[in-house]
């Protein structure tokens, strides 16, 4: 596989990262959290690299956010920034 895409969201209550992501064919997912970006950058690496034997793990991970997130996006399942614009401020 050469990519997927886990849609990233900010629990409104807890403020923590949730990541989740669906199997195409309907066969499961991922879904995990992190505190902040650091933290979930690392869950969904070890998430995926549970999920996928080695000979069928994603080459590249993209995170997708809402229209009012930004977020971008690295190979190999890292990503350096994702800002939740939210009243004016953002929050990383």
């Amino acid at each position: 596989m050469d990519e997927i895409t886990f849609q990233v969201s900010r629990d409104e209550e807890s403020g923590w990262l949730i990541a989740s992501w669906d199997a195409p064919n309907g066969s499961g997912g991922i879904t995990t959290q992190g505190q902040d970006l650091r933290d979930l950058q690392a869950q969904v690496v070890d998430a995926v690299a549970a999920h996928f034997d080695d000979d069928e793990s994603p080459q590249r991970i993209r995170p997708q956010t809402s229209q009012n997130d930004v977020c971008a996006t690295h190979q190999a399942g890292h990503f350096s920034g994702c800002y939740t614009r939210n009243a004016g401020r953002n929050h990383r």
